[in-house]
Formats: structure tokens, sequence, C-alpha cells
């Protein structure tokens, strides 16, 4: 069994901008659609629902002063009908 070191660095608060930005981490297209302007992603099939990463969009997000390439979209959220 190998073994591995984790080291973890504290994020500074999040600070929230509004412009086109790239989010590189996989998302569920459903929990951005509603909130952000997708323009461009690939996808990443993983059934039963395919993700997206390297997301172009338009909207709020949030940005950290000590992780230069963190982008995340602001009020993502889960979305179902009754």
């Amino acid at each position: 069994m190998s073994k591995a070191e984790v080291t973890v660095e504290p994020l500074s608060q999040p600070k929230i901008k509004t412009d086109l930005f790239i989010c590189t981490h996989p998302l569920n297209p459903l929990d951005v659609m509603f909130t952000n302007q997708v323009i461009s992603y690939d996808v990443v099939n993983m059934p039963p629902v395919s993700l997206i990463q390297n997301v172009q969009m338009r909207g709020r997000y949030y940005y950290f002063e000590n992780a230069k390439n963190v982008r995340l979209p602001v009020n993502m959220a889960y979305r179902f009908r009754n």
C-alpha cells in the first residue's frame, strides 16, 4: 500500500466578481445553467448525468486572492421539479 502526504493551505475569504470567466472544475450543468450564461464547455461522460468542465460562462463568480486558478459560480443550486 502506498502512502501520501496531504498538505492543506487555507484559502482567503472569497470575493465576488461579475464577468466572463472559466471554471476548470467539473460541474453539473443543471446547477449552473439557471444562474449563469454558459458559453462553451467540455463534456465529461459520467452516466446517468454528464458533467461539464473548462466551462466558459458569464455571470457572478467567487475568486480567491491566494488561489489564482479557482473561479466558482455563485448561487449554484440543486433544482428539481415535483
